[in-house]
């Protein structure tokens, strides 16, 4: 999956302590729903399982813990409450289509889609059904979606900003950019625009365009680490390395078991010197990077640097064959006897 690989993506279920009001007994939902509104899902997840616990069958805080657990990527906390509400309730084909979609079950989502009339389509519905047809590598017909979505809902943010990832993965880098933008217009918090923003920035080497839909990101979105990561990297593009570092231990805070934390802190260990620990970050079999053409490629950098020119060899060569472009690859192969 290319295009979402960073949409909705798993914030870190750190554990949150929060303190009862003095004044009395703490209102466990309205304090959520502050939370949940300033995207502060990590508090608002706990001040819900504080409620839950006095009422499991509470409809009004499952359907707002299901809400939270999606924006944390925890597909199955959120199916179980999702479970508990009843079959009215607003948006629940889409939010338990969004459920299975985080679990990796696209093909369900489109399946149970097939039996619902398009007609009945509420715009997150539409968003699902694309989401899904993404994640599928079915572009085409998810395009086709979004052109038909786009007749109901022209207007919709998160129907814009799947429109500008289908752009971006076609190379129309300046047209992305311009969903992003129109996207943020509608929504200025919307996390899939501010990220296609920065992506699309980034293609068109408008580096400080890309650093500000970023600083945007964290802003609106401080559980969430991609924004973060995503600045730290620019950082040490432009050489700033102690404002790489501030990035690279807030990601490390918000989820230190994220492959993409894992990536940044050791390239930020190998701009600094330090390649042994580098090394053994992107060594380890649970690292969840095998793959991953930057990883590759820094895997094989750091062997050239250490000597280990065997490795160095098999590592520039793999990351050649995921990105034929690299040029920095190709100069360090060459420098290989």
């Amino acid at each position: 999956m290319k295009i979402f690989k960073n949409l909705l993506f798993p914030i870190l279920l750190t554990t949150v302590g929060v303190s009862a009001c003095s004044f009395g007994q703490t209102d466990n939902i309205a304090e959520a729903q502050s939370a949940y509104e300033k995207n502060n899902f990590q508090n608002a997840r706990i001040f819900l399982l504080n409620q839950l616990r006095e009422d499991p069958s509470d409809i009004e805080a499952n359907a707002l813990y299901a809400q939270v657990m999606l924006q944390l990527g925890d597909g199955d906390s959120a199916q179980t409450a999702l479970a508990k509400l009843p079959s009215g309730f607003k948006d629940i084909r889409a939010l338990k289509a969004q459920a299975l979609i985080l679990k990796g079950r696209n093909y369900d989502v489109v399946a149970d889609y097939k039996t619902v009339a398009p007609s009945d389509f509420t715009a997150q519905d539409w968003r699902m059904m694309i989401w899904a047809k993404f994640g599928n590598n079915n572009y085409e017909e998810a395009y086709k979606d979004i052109q038909t979505a786009f007749k109901k809902h022209p207007n919709d943010s998160d129907i814009l900003s799947l429109a500008g990832n289908y752009h971006l993965e076609e190379g129309n880098n300046s047209l992305a950019l311009q969903f992003a933008d129109k996207a943020l217009r509608y929504n200025e918090k919307n996390y899939e625009a501010l990220n296609l923003g920065g992506r699309a920035s980034l293609r068109l080497n408008m580096i400080d365009q890309a650093q500000k839909y970023y600083e945007r990101g964290t802003a609106a979105f401080p559980d969430n680490p991609i924004p973060a990561i995503n600045l730290a990297g620019i950082a040490m593009d432009k050489g700033e390395i102690d404002s790489a570092k501030t990035f690279v231990d807030r990601a490390v805070k918000l989820d230190a078991g994220l492959p993409l934390t894992k990536f940044i802190k050791a390239r930020y260990l190998n701009m600094t010197g330090d390649n042994i620990a580098a090394k053994e970050i992107l060594q380890d079999s649970k690292s969840g990077l095998d793959g991953f053409g930057p990883a590759v490629f820094l895997e094989g950098k750091i062997a050239y640097e250490l000597g280990e020119m065997s490795v160095a060899r098999s590592r520039l060569n793999r990351s050649l064959a995921l990105n034929p472009y690299n040029q920095e690859a190709k100069n360090l192969l060459s420098k290989i006897p």
